[in-house]
């Protein structure tokens, strides 16, 4: 089973790498549409980020008790 660290890490490193692939996308497609999409998908991976991070956050409070 992971733990929430590993989750957390496994995340970070999906959002580089969809962050690259979004910008290739926009690259691609200059349009209003692209930038809208790529925007969209952004925003949803920043939220998740919070949340990653306060797993971490939590991991940490566990380790110290």
């Amino acid at each position: 089973m992971w733990a929430v660290s590993d989750i957390a890490d496994w995340w970070d490193e999906q959002h580089r790498q969809a962050k690259k692939e979004l910008d290739h996308f926009v690259d691609n497609n200059p349009n209003l549409f692209g930038v809208v999409v790529a925007t969209a998908v952004a925003t949803a991976m920043e939220v998740g980020a919070g949340t990653v991070d306060t797993l971490r956050f939590g991991q940490g409070l566990v380790s110290v008790n």
